[in-house]
Parts: structure tokens; sequence; C-alpha cells
């Protein structure tokens, strides 16, 4: 028996309307009669929400929002954005606060990890994302940026997993 927070969309049975946070018990699910619900395939973390969230805010600037002429992220950027923030762990997640995601003016879009000190900064365009690392121990990396094709590159990966082995 194990409780989880849980986002639902509707369940048979339970009218919830989605994106409405409920504390169940799992049991509580399959003594319904709903086996075949996989509690953990209707769960979206919180920290993802609050970084779409904030994505979402960005593409809704509006022009010229600088006032020097800076454009706006466009929904390709958005959905390039989005599609990476899917494929990274919640554990990396952790290091990305809503604050340090930032439009540049050129209309892409800059999320930035850290780890104490150690920062991981990746700018994220239509269809290419680069990145930049700053870490404490001066053995840095960049990319000026790889065509996105929905796969994390190795190097970004590697560069990402680095602030877990980075003391504060």
């Amino acid at each position: 028996m194990s409780n989880v927070l849980a986002y639902f969309g509707t369940i048979p049975g339970m009218m919830m309307p989605f994106n409405v946070p409920v504390d169940i018990n799992s049991d509580d699910i399959i003594a319904s009669g709903y086996e075949d619900v996989d509690v953990f395939a209707y769960t979206r973390p919180i920290v993802y929400d609050a970084l779409s969230q904030r994505l979402s805010e960005l593409v809704s600037l509006s022009p010229d929002w600088d006032g020097y002429g800076a454009v706006v992220p466009d929904i390709a950027t958005y959905t390039t954005a989005i599609d990476f923030l899917k494929k990274i762990d919640q554990k990396t997640l952790s290091y990305l606060d809503e604050d340090d995601i930032v439009p540049t003016p050129y209309g892409t879009i800059v999320l930035d990890f850290a780890n104490g000190q150690n920062l991981v900064s990746i700018e994220i365009g239509e269809n290419k994302i680069g990145f930049f690392t700053e870490f404490s121990d001066g053995k840095n990396s960049e990319s000026e940026g790889d065509v996105w094709m929905n796969i994390v590159s190795e190097k970004l990966s590697a560069a990402l997993n680095r602030l877990d082995s980075c003391l504060n």
C-alpha cells in the first residue's frame, strides 16, 4: 500500500477534472475493480509542471518585450524546450529553478541548471540546442548547437550528469 500524489484525466469511476492534485491510496484503485489502471501512468511531476508553466509564459511575451526589439520565442522553440525537459530525469530537473528559465532577445530560451557554483547553461532554439558549462574544477565543455532530434546529445548528457557529482 502506498500513497501517491496524482494528476488525473478521466479514469472510469473517478470523476475528477484533469490537473487536480489528489492524494490516493494505490490499493484503493485496485480494490475498486480497476486493476488495469497504472497509477504512475497518470502522474506528472510537480516540478515539470512549474517549468512548463514558465515556458508557456515566455511564448506569451509581447513583441519587443525588452524595449530593444527582442523577438518572442515561437511555438517551435517552446515545443523543443518542452520535448527537452521531458527527456531530463527528476534529479537533474531539481537543478533547474523556474526563475532560471529566461528568454533571449533572439527568440531562444535559456535554461540554467546549477548545483552550487557549477552551471550548465542550455540555449534552445527552434530546432537546435547549444550549451556551455562553468564547473568549479575548470573542466568545461560547450556546444554551439546540435540539431534537436528528440535525443539529448552525449556531450550535453555528460555535462548534466556532472552536476550530480559536484559538491555545493
